[in-house]
């Protein structure tokens, strides 16, 4: 299924951000659609859309331990985000509340697509890089998919409008920041997040191939 070919409830604007709904499967199919196209070797995607569709998306957003975005432009899926209050423990809570459902759902996602085992270290582990200060919140994922990414609304780029939309959201959460982490080579990104105002940090994580990008959403 392709990004255009979702369809949304006809409650869903035209043009515009939407709140991800975790029990809309239109809305899952287009999360893990802009997630296979933006980023292709995420671990998500290794261990493929059902387990993207039926479980990661869904669970964490419907347990409130992240949060999610969609961007429709002109009636497409163009752009998504997903961000967390809860970086340390939020895959180990998930885990926990649906450890019954994993025992019997993970064997049928590991025999369809057997290079998931692969995976499964980078999914669990936690090298660094998640926020240090509390009251900081943590940006997981985020893309725009190529066909939007000069598209405006407003004067403004989808990815700025998916970044306001993130910061919106942990201001009325109370929080004091919200970190993410990119690769040191991604100049694009790079980029973007210091227009948008990210200060960027090297705190040497993963052999200083990655750093970390901290945005203040109130004055310091």
């Amino acid at each position: 299924m392709s990004v255009a070919d979702v369809q949304a409830g006809p409650e869903i604007p035209d043009t515009g951000l939407v709140r991800l709904d975790p029990n809309d499967r239109a809305q899952l199919e287009a999360f893990a659609d802009l997630h296979e196209a933006t980023l292709p070797y995420s671990v998500p995607v290794q261990f493929g859309r059902r387990f993207m569709t039926r479980f990661y998306f869904p669970k964490l957003v419907a347990d409130g331990l992240a949060a999610g975005d969609l961007f429709r432009f002109q009636g497409k899926w163009a752009g998504y985000n997903l961000y967390t209050k809860y970086p340390h423990t939020m895959l180990r809570d998930a885990v926990r509340r649906h450890f019954f459902f994993l025992c019997g759902f993970m064997p049928g996602v590991l025999l369809a697509n057997p290079r998931a085992l692969l995976a499964i270290p980078n999914l669990l582990r936690n090298t660094g890089g998640f926020p240090e200060l509390p009251r900081t919140g943590y940006w997981l994922t985020f893309g725009v998919h190529p066909d939007f990414r000069s598209a405006q609304v407003d004067g403004k780029r989808i990815s700025n409008r998916l970044i306001e939309g993130m910061f919106e959201y942990f201001r009325a959460e109370g929080f004091d920041a919200v970190e993410g982490t990119t690769d040191r080579k991604n100049g694009p990104a790079l980029i973007l997040y210091r227009t948008m105002g990210f200060r960027i940090q090297d705190r040497g994580f993963e052999g200083g191939t990655k750093i970390q990008v901290r945005y203040e959403l109130r004055p310091v």
